[in-house]
């Protein structure tokens, strides 16, 4: 591992696991930081309509999509909140947790200590706002324990079967597809329930 990864990594660290990062601390690091020359981003700062798991992590790092039905767009991670920008650069939604951008659909994704919840999102007239609830995986779930114990959540997810009614949706993690609720479904195998 190189030293600015590794520096990325305390980073990515401190904001999983919501320790305090005193401003010292945080200006020591990314002063450091910037001794080390960038990764080269170029090949994956541009997605292709064919990528479809795409997610966006780190600091500064941003990643710009664009869908046949709406303008473009930017979806920027940090350490503990993720942004959607418009294709003026106007920041058009807020949140805690992550944004993923798969199957053609943009998702929220969090975990707090009392659940994980993955939501979609709704696009309108160019703004973004949360829609419904997909998964909420409680502290008790194999989900919850998989996202808990991850380094980004974010990167876990695999696929997902999103339906209009909550008890059909699936999710895809470690090779394994999880009810809504977070628990293990053997039963499941094909993709029949997407609708």
């Amino acid at each position: 591992m190189k030293e600015r990864e590794e520096l990325e990594l305390i980073l990515k660290l401190i904001g999983k696991y919501n320790l305090p990062l005193s401003p010292i601390l945080e200006y020591a690091v990314k002063e450091k930081m910037e001794e080390y020359p960038e990764m080269d981003t170029t090949s994956s700062d541009v997605v292709s309509e064919s990528d479809s798991r795409l997610i966006a992590i780190g600091e500064p790092e941003m990643v710009s999509y664009s869908e046949e039905s709406c303008d473009d767009f930017t979806i920027k991670n940090t350490l503990n909140r993720c942004f959607i920008i418009n294709h003026l650069g106007e920041k058009v939604f807020s949140a805690a947790g992550r944004l993923i951008y798969i199957n053609e659909k943009m998702y929220q994704l969090n975990i707090n200590t009392e659940c994980f919840t993955l939501k979609s999102m709704i696009h309108e007239e160019g703004l973004w706002e949360n829609g419904e609830e997909k998964i909420v995986a409680l502290p008790d779930t194999e989900l919850y324990n998989i996202m808990d114990y991850s380094l980004d959540y974010a990167y876990e997810i695999e696929d997902i079967v999103d339906s209009t009614v909550f008890e059909n949706c699936k999710l895809k993690v470690e090779g394994a597809w999880f009810d809504y609720k977070g628990f293990l479904d053997l039963g499941y195998q094909s993709e029949d329930c997407r609708d």
